[in-house]
């Protein structure tokens, strides 16, 4: 096994990250950190990482995640709100879908078939949120 180092990122936040993952094509990638942020880095033709996005919440950001064709991004906080953001057909990522819990969200994640999102919230409820997107 052979590892390379020659296409590096540095994706930087202000506060501990909590998790980092590609998206299903790894061309990609999301983070979600304590300082309230979770960055999206998309690879160059050249093979370099450019931020694309930075989304925002009131509290730190538990999870990151990608739907499983890649085109949306989930975040979870603490704030209560779950994020949806798209990637358009020009390229750049905007808010979609907010999902709003009276609780911090401990988890979400995205339904096979994207249409659906599961969120858990500090009291222990589960709700299943149909996707209607802006």
């Amino acid at each position: 096994l052979t590892v390379c180092h020659a296409k590096q990122a540095s994706i930087l936040h202000t506060g501990p990250v909590k998790s980092a993952t590609f998206s299903p094509d790894g061309r990609h990638v999301v983070t979600a950190s304590k300082d309230g942020t979770a960055k999206i880095y998309g690879l160059k033709t050249g093979g370099s990482w450019v931020e694309r996005a930075t989304i925002s919440h009131n509290r730190r950001v538990k999870s990151a995640t990608f739907s499983n064709d890649g085109c949306l991004v989930l975040t979870v906080s603490k704030d209560g709100n779950a994020r949806i953001i798209g990637q358009e057909s020009h390229g750049a990522w905007v808010e979609k879908a907010i999902i709003v819990h009276k609780r911090k969200i401990k988890s979400a994640i995205f339904s096979a078939d994207g249409h659906h999102i599961l969120t858990i919230s500090s009291n222990d409820k589960v709700r299943v949120n149909k996707l209607r997107m802006k």
